[in-house]
């Protein structure tokens, strides 16, 4: 009989480990999706072992750790723009958006225990899917303030709907602001302000517009917009005058005022249009004042866009 129990308790014993065995398993294929799924229910020792488990999982699987905790706001700043940001985690422990165009921040909205897994954070950016564990640490001193992404962070990703990452935009656009003038007699004067042409560059999918404008009153020029359209070289009374207003792809100066003189260079997306229509670029200045100045620039100009190759 004492051999009869002895038996018992241990085929017991061993129907017990092997359950456990299989619903490791499990958890170690589910992943981060098994870990939501535990997280609905009580915040018991089980459910934190089986965070604690699917967090040494993500670690395994080469995710990077970024450490979070309820009174710091963690900044995370990528070399290309975002266009995606996912916060893959249970309970909505954490929140985050994206206040800059590469940059995002998440802060979690409850305390959490020291080395609680609270999910994942996944950015698509232009060129890259960059993936971080987050994990929460009892001391705000210990938590990750701003991450700057490094390049074998992520998995390179060519995203089909951009031609030219912001990032490349930017550099030739600095190259050209920096560059010897091209144009010398494309310009317009009114008001006592000067506006030219310095240069126009292409690559790829994209006119690079370098201009000017000179300010020779002593009233500093607070801009309040910058518009580029398509506009009828002749307008006659009674007849329809076809405005096509172009989006800048971006602009590489950003500065709102000037004293003397500001330079832009303006991206625009590759356009042909007919001799009869000019390229105008309208720079005009907040009220009360209101000065307004624009550049027409001719398709024959256009055509005389040189390339970044062999330019420098």
């Amino acid at each position: 009989m004492k051999h009869s129990c002895v038996a018992d308790l241990f085929r017991k014993t061993m129907r017990g480990m092997m359950v456990a065995a299989f619903l490791l398993a499990g958890a170690a294929q589910a992943g981060a999706q098994y870990t939501i799924k535990v997280a609905e229910k009580a915040d018991t020792a089980y459910t934190r072992h089986i965070r604690s488990f699917a967090a040494a999982y993500n670690v395994h699987n080469g995710l990077k750790t970024i450490y979070i905790n309820d009174e710091v706001t963690t900044f995370i700043s990528t070399g290309d723009d975002i266009k995606l940001m996912d916060l893959s985690l249970p309970g909505n422990v954490v929140v985050g958006n994206q206040p800059g165009e590469n940059i995002a921040r998440i802060k979690p909205v409850r305390r959490g225990m020291h080395g609680e897994d609270m999910g994942v954070l996944s950015i698509v950016s232009e060129r890259s899917l960059i993936q971080f564990n987050l994990r929460y640490v009892d001391d705000p001193l210990m938590a990750t303030a701003r991450y700057q992404c490094m390049p074998d962070d992520g998995v390179s990703y060519l995203n089909p709907a951009v031609d030219m990452p912001r990032k490349e935009m930017y550099e030739y656009g600095w190259r050209i602001m920096n560059s010897r003038n091209r144009f010398y007699n494309v310009s317009n004067t009114h008001n006592r302000m000067k506006f030219r042409l310095n240069n126009i560059y292409t690559e790829g999918n994209y006119f690079f517009v370098d201009v000017t404008l000179l300010n020779r009153s002593n009233i500093k020029f607070d801009i309040e917009e910058i518009r580029v359209k398509l506009c009828d070289k002749r307008k006659v009374k009674n007849t329809n005058n076809q405005e096509i207003e172009i989006i800048p792809t971006m602009m590489i100066n950003t500065d709102k005022s000037f004293k003397r003189e500001y330079r832009n260079v303006i991206v625009l997306p590759k356009m042909t249009f007919p001799d009869e229509k000019v390229l105008t670029i309208t720079v005009a200045e907040k009220q009360i004042s209101g000065r307004t100045i624009s550049l027409n620039i001719d398709y024959a100009d256009v055509l005389h866009a040189d390339s970044f190759t062999g330019s420098y």
